[in-house]
């Protein structure tokens, strides 16, 4: 036991086996003070009272060394198995001496087991040497007769081979103990370490619920935070429309009353104003073009921040339209004494853009350009490089510090004061320009240094288009068409298509809008293109050929058709020209006798009715300032014109439109709209039913599409991306 214990003592099953080699210890001594004391008592009671007497001498040797050896067990193992040993051997000795008995010595053999089973091979055979010690002072001191050094050998030669079945014996047992403690240890171990990965595991657990619910927290907060920004986002786009609207009022009367001063003495009797006051009134009219081409940036920049500046993209020479943009401005750039040089290199490809859009752009630099440059020129350059058309202008003017051109981009910010010239310097034309850029995929920067001029340059990405047979105009259809296997087209159905198509173009992206206005067209361009949808204001024929496509049927928003009513023939943005509304007056009214004038500030009824001398006289100008007096005059007197504003209390023009066309004696009566709101139709209102149809039906997975686009238009600023799993299962359902 002692030998295992010295292998197990660097294990961590140590103090277990030390416990049960401890015990097994106590247990053996305490068996043999047992099984000895029991034969002596009774050896004292059945024996002769001599010989009882005898026998108090070798029980008074064995009881304390007995005694000596259980205490020592706890504090010093090995100690107490030795004495325990000699506690038997002398034991032994004594009592054969005491007796006389030879035959005593057959105990001498099992004490070389009793070394094995306690201590190891090694007290074995120092046992059996002390063993060999002992019978040969026995027989040497002749104390015992009957003791030969035959039965001594036999003794010995016994001792041994206990000792060797012992040691192979205990060997293998203490071989599985060992294997049981360690594999007890290893358990244990393997305990321990389950044990502390669940509490880890645990822990992980707690944590992660935690964690969870933070972040349950920070996305509920970062939603409501979400929400309250686009509900400020449109309000902030509310506010800005609502202000324009406000502020084109004034400018609306400022403009066309200065334009009619200086340009249409007539409508004031003829009188001609002095040099002064013409000088004065051109400054005048100056700066309300200044204030109201400002008014048109932030409006500008909010849509574009908004995500409302769509982009119709036609193929052109870039070229072409640097040439056309520069002829505007060049009259102004001669009269400051500059030269305008344009290098624009051969075998250039063409580029899909908004024209619209890159002229503003164009212009803006050549403008900004101009407005800094004292002498020298400017220059515009194109050139292609690494996939894109570079458009550099360049100018001669005293540059741009350093510090000042990480603000140059920046919104509201100028490196000057703010001049009277064409440039308006409010630090929103460059901002506005670089989002435009880049709203095509381009990229705009500046390189400039001070004393040696500025350079703004511009690129636009050179896009490829797609194979395919491009497919002719033919029936004098309006272009352009889609191709067959490029973009998706949608067939127009429309009595009046010049004037829906080019907003449905501006707003619906990546989608052909093939114009056609009767369904017999629209027949053809399905069986040819195969759209995905034909979109209509009414009803087909009960004979028409829809195919797969569906059909969508709405009213469609138009600049002549405003909200979708029919009366409406022109819609005049203010502030409103005179050779504009004079335009759409001989349009609407050829004839024109009686005309309305709705709108509730009456200094625009004044400025309107000064723009119509000459068209009509003073008395035949009927105005109302709202729309319930609108109509109730219209149902006393027919006008044959109605000029009106959608604005206003009470009943407004759009009010006024739907009950006019609910009447059949008003209904056919042409209006004029002349407003700030709508300006580039998409806050134009449609009113009426939409309707989807498909003669095959519509997958379920479709319907929930266009319900959560749908419920996504009609709720703004609770739209939110759709995530994987959404889409995963609109996919799967249909």
């Amino acid at each position: 036991m002692w030998q295992l214990r010295r292998v197990l003592a660097d294990g961590r099953s140590e103090h277990y086996a030390s416990e049960l080699f401890e015990s097994s210890s106590r247990t053996l001594i305490v068996i043999f003070a047992v099984l000895y004391l029991g034969w002596h008592f009774f050896a004292a009671a059945t024996w002769p009272a001599s010989v009882g007497r005898q026998m108090w001498l070798p029980t008074a040797l064995f009881v304390p060394l007995a005694g000596a050896a259980y205490l020592l067990v706890a504090r010093h193992f090995l100690v107490a198995q030795l004495v325990w040993l000699a506690c038997l051997l002398v034991t032994i000795a004594v009592t054969m001496i005491t007796f006389g008995l030879a035959e005593l010595t057959i105990f001498f053999a099992l004490l070389p087991l009793m070394a094995i089973l306690t201590i190891g091979w090694p007290a074995a055979v120092v046992t059996e040497l002390a063993v060999a010690l002992v019978l040969a002072w026995l027989i040497k001191a002749g104390t015992i007769g009957a003791l030969t050094g035959s039965m001594s050998l036999t003794v010995l030669v016994s001792g041994v081979l206990l000792g060797i079945v012992g040691w192979i014996t205990v060997r293998t047992l203490f071989t599985a103990l060992q294997w049981a403690l360690s594999s007890w240890e290893v358990a244990q171990s393997t305990a321990r370490s389950a044990r502390e990965h669940r509490a880890g595991l645990l822990e992980l657990n707690i944590q992660l619920d935690r964690a969870n619910h933070q972040l349950d927290k920070a996305n509920a907060a970062l939603t409501a935070a979400w929400r309250v920004a686009d509900e400020a986002e449109r309000f902030k786009t509310e506010f800005i429309t609502n202000i324009s609207h406000e502020m084109r009022t004034p400018l609306n009367l400022i403009i066309g009353f200065s334009q009619m001063m200086v340009t249409s003495p007539e409508s004031y009797g003829g009188k001609p104003l002095p040099s002064g006051y013409r000088s004065d009134l051109h400054t005048v009219y100056r700066s309300a073009q200044h204030l109201l081409a400002l008014v048109d940036d932030v409006i500008d920049l909010t849509r574009i921040d908004a995500g409302k500046i769509p982009l119709v993209r036609y193929e052109i020479e870039l070229g072409t339209l640097v040439q056309e943009t520069a002829e505007i401005v060049r009259k102004y750039i001669a009269a400051k004494g500059l030269e305008l040089r344009l290098e624009v290199a051969p075998g250039l490809p063409t580029v899909w853009v908004d024209r619209q859009r890159i002229r503003q752009v164009l212009l803006n630099l050549l403008t900004n350009g101009a407005r800094h440059t004292r002498q020298g020129g400017i220059t515009v350059t194109i050139v292609r490089q690494d996939g894109e058309l570079c458009v550099q202008v360049r100018d001669t003017g005293p540059g741009i510090a350093p510090e000042n051109q990480k603000w140059i981009f920046t919104q509201f910010h100028t490196t000057e004061q703010p001049s009277p010239e064409w440039h308006s310097g409010s630090g929103l034309g460059l901002p506005i320009s670089k989002q435009l850029v880049a709203l095509h995929g381009g990229r705009m920067g500046l390189e400039s240094a001070l004393g040696e001029g500025s350079c703004f340059w511009f690129t636009l990405p050179l896009e490829q288009k797609q194979d395919g047979t491009e497919l002719t105009a033919i029936l004098g259809r309006e272009q352009p068409l889609a191709q067959a296997s490029g973009r998706r087209s949608v067939v127009l159905v429309n009595a009046n298509p010049g004037q829906t198509t080019p907003l449905l173009r501006r707003y619906l992206e990546d989608i052909e809008v093939i114009a056609t206005s009767s369904w017999g067209e629209a027949s053809e361009f399905v069986a040819e293109i195969g759209p995905v949808a034909l979109l209509c204001d009414q009803d087909p024929p009960d004979d028409f050929p829809a195919g797969k496509a569906p059909l969508i049927r709405c009213p469609l928003p138009s600049t002549s058709a405003t909200g979708g009513i029919q009366g409406v023939k022109a819609f005049l943005r203010k502030p409103v020209d005179r050779l504009e509304l004079l335009a759409a007056v001989d349009k609407a009214a050829p004839d024109l006798q009686h005309v309305l004038i709705v709108d509730n500030d009456p200094a625009v009824v004044r400025m309107f009715r000064r723009m119509l001398v000459g068209r009509v006289l003073p008395r035949d100008c009927h105005e109302a300032c709202d729309g319930t007096e609108a109509l109730r005059f219209m149902q006393t007197t027919k006008p044959d014109l109605v000029i009106l504003d959608l604005i206003m209390p009470a009943l407004d023009g759009y009010g006024v439109l739907k009950q006019m066309a609910q009447e059949p004696t008003l209904a056919d009566i042409p209006v004029i709209v002349a407003s700030a709101v709508g300006l580039d139709g998409y806050d134009l209102k449609v009113m009426g039913p939409i309707r989807i149809e498909q003669m095959e039906g519509i997958e379920l997975g479709a319907v929930i599409q266009i319900l959560q686009a749908t419920l996504d238009a009609l709720s703004p600023g609770w739209a939110q991306p759709r995530s994987s799993g959404q889409a995963s299962r609109a996919a799967l359902l249909a």
